[in-house]
């Protein structure tokens, strides 16, 4: 786990340093939808699919790209080895910057910020779900 105490609480140093994280220097709800995608796609996925409405952000895959670093993973820039020895989780940036986060797995459902899970209502056959509630650019 990347321990970020010399920068203070990770969240704080991510709002700060938004530009080494979006491609564009600022936080960007797709940018971040596809970062998070994409890890599902190096952990093996198959199949991911990404939904946005007007308030969520929906992305389910046929694995979870996160089974070995779940706590971590909403904590801080968690080490994700499948994307590679300097590679981190992003599932933080959504819990920095959105509304609501919430993931599921065979194991169940878990709100990680905001107090409703929002349009995760089913636990998935396998995989995961994660969504986040957009924050408005």
């Amino acid at each position: 786990m990347v321990q970020l105490d010399e920068f203070g609480d990770p969240r704080d140093f991510i709002r700060r340093q938004q530009h080494r994280f979006f491609r564009r220097g600022v936080y960007d709800s797709r940018d971040m939808a596809g970062q998070i995608s994409a890890e599902a796609v190096l952990a093996g996925a198959t199949e991911v699919c990404v939904a946005i409405d007007s308030e969520w952000v929906i992305i389910e895959a046929d694995v979870d790209w996160l089974e070995a670093c779940t706590e971590d993973a909403f904590s801080y820039l968690a080490p994700f080895p499948p994307g590679g020895g300097t590679d981190t989780t992003r599932e933080i940036l959504a819990v920095t910057f959105s509304l609501g986060v919430v993931t599921a797995t065979t194991r169940g459902i878990r709100v990680i910020k905001g107090n409703s899970a929002g349009p995760v209502t089913e636990i998935p056959k396998n995989g995961r779900v994660f969504a986040f509630r957009m924050a408005f650019e």
